[in-house]
């Protein structure tokens, strides 16, 4: 049979303030709006506290990143500089044995050094070869010698750029067509007057590097140490500031805890305080309407007997 209205919020237990579902009676809790739940009570997140955990929480996930972005710097910086470093190893070799050919020819007869002199560099603002921006455009016929340099940007550092130079030279006994692996800032390249190159010829094909090569005079691979040194830094600071930004939140937290511990006691003091009252005006009802057992009639509080008949047993 459907219940009415006037059943389903009043009377005994079923109401929702009389019965099991008021208050916290149930165990679960009651999330507020912008609230959320620390040290296993809710927190409004725009309350005094609930804000500054909130900025440091932001600012440990910030801290986070920074620490794995910094990580992924250096690990990236690392394998640069192994890279490099193994080739080097490769290039150090071909100059030894170019140089050890060009003082014995019976030594190494597929390595050479080959030396242009005479040659002078100077920055335009032209584009040659699909290249566009600051270049260096030299085109040279001397003693039948036919080559072609330019020079190009490569990396950006210590607020200078460094450049390296394209050469491709074909004078009928020899072609060699490649780079120089060490970078030159602008005024070596422009008072550079001879270029050495080692050549390695395999048949198929011909390795070709700059003779002066060292490869602590090479900007990539000492922009790779810039990098890793940053990244270092990245993670102490991520770290520094994630240990600092644990250690806030958990001060807060603590701070919160007793915070919230000291209301619920002072709650718990405020319900036993009521609960008290509530027994004491019981009792005094319970004084005020003694009734005679022996002619039912009302005795006033503070009477020990009966004012109508004199008998001294009351009943409530």
């Amino acid at each position: 049979m459907p219940v009415g209205p006037s059943h389903s919020h009043s009377g005994g237990g079923g109401g929702h303030f009389s019965g099991g579902h008021g208050g916290f009676s149930s165990g679960r809790v009651h999330i507020a709006p912008h609230s959320f739940i620390f040290f296993g009570r809710p927190l409004r997140l725009f309350s005094g506290l609930g804000s500054a955990i909130a900025v440091f929480s932001i600012f440990l996930i910030i801290s986070a990143a920074v620490t794995i972005f910094g990580a992924l710097k250096i690990n990236s910086a690392k394998s640069e500089i192994l890279t490099m470093e193994k080739d080097a190893v490769e290039y150090q070799e071909i100059i030894e044995r170019a140089e050890a050919h060009s003082l014995d020819n019976s030594v190494y007869s597929d390595y050479g050094i080959y030396v242009l002199t005479n040659i002078q560099l100077e920055f335009s603002h032209k584009s040659y070869n699909s290249h566009t921006g600051k270049k260096v455009d030299i085109y040279e016929d001397q003693n039948s010698l036919k080559y072609s340099l330019y020079a190009d940007s490569d990396v950006f550092r210590d607020g200078v750029s460094w450049y390296f130079i394209d050469f491709l030279i074909n004078d009928g006994s020899v072609v060699l067509n490649g780079s120089t692996y060490t970078q030159y800032s602008q005024n070596q390249i422009q008072s550079m007057t001879s270029l050495r190159l080692a050549y390695h010829s395999t048949g198929s094909s011909t390795d070709v590097i700059n003779a002066d090569y060292k490869l602590t005079d090479n900007q990539q691979y000492l922009s790779a140490f810039d990098n890793k040194a940053v990244g270092e830094k990245m993670v102490v600071f991520g770290i520094v500031f994630g240990v600092i930004a644990i250690l806030v939140i958990i001060l807060l937290g603590i701070k919160f805890s007793k915070k919230a511990k000291l209301e619920q006691l002072k709650k718990e003091a405020e319900i036993e305080q009521t609960k008290a009252r509530t027994e004491q005006e019981k009792a005094k009802l319970k004084e005020i309407n003694r009734v005679c057992e022996y002619c039912g009639s009302l005795v006033p509080d503070g009477e020990r007997k009966c004012p109508a008949c004199g008998s001294s047993k009351f009943k409530n």
